[in-house]
C-alpha cells in the first residue's frame, strides 16, 4: 500500500523557512539605525560566563533607552537549542523592578564542544516594541 508522506518531505523546508524569518526579525530589530535611537540590548551578566555541559546557564539582559537607563519590560521569551533539539528552560522571568529579563537553561551533560543557539525576546512595557537577542555559544 502506497502512502503519501508529503508532510515529512516538507518538514526541512518549513524549519528552514521559520529560521529564515526569525533571523530576518533579529537582523531588522538589531541592525537598523532607527532601532538604536529607541534603545538597545545590554547583557548584564552570564553565569557561568560560557555555557557548561551538565550545568545551568543563566543570562540576564536589559533593553536600555538612548540615555542609558533601563526600559521597563512586560514580557520575556527564552528559546535555545543544541543541534536543533530544544534545551529545557529553568527560569524565564522579569525582575521585580521590571527592567531585567532572566533566562536560565539546563545545558545537558555530554554536549561539550557543541553549540547552543537561541533567542531571548523582550517586550518593552512603555512602547510595546519587541527586542530580540540572538546567540550561539560554544559549550565548555
Amino acid at each position: 500500500m502506497k502512502t503519501n508522506r508529503r508532510h515529512t518531505r516538507l518538514r526541512p523546508l518549513w524549519v528552514a523557512l521559520c529560521l529564515g524569518v526569525l533571523l530576518a526579525i533579529v537582523a531588522a530589530s538589531t541592525s537598523a539605525p532607527a532601532a538604536a535611537a529607541r534603545g538597545h540590548i545590554v547583557v548584564v551578566s552570564a553565569s557561568p560566563r560560557h555555557p557548561t555541559a551538565g550545568q545551568a546557564w543563566t543570562v540576564k539582559v536589559q533593553v536600555q533607552r538612548p540615555d542609558g537607563t533601563p526600559a521597563p519590560l512586560s514580557q520575556v521569551q527564552c528559546n535555545a537549542a543544541i543541534g536543533g533539539r530544544p534545551v529545557p528552560v529553568l527560569i524565564q522571568r522579569i525582575s521585580a523592578d521590571g527592567t531585567t529579563a532572566t533566562c536560565s537553561w539546563s545545558v545537558p551533560s555530554g554536549t561539550t564542544g557543541r553549540t547552543i543557539d537561541g533567542v531571548i525576546a523582550m517586550k518593552r512595557a512603555d512602547t510595546g516594541r519587541w527586542y530580540y537577542l540572538g546567540f550561539d555559544e560554544p559549550i565548555h
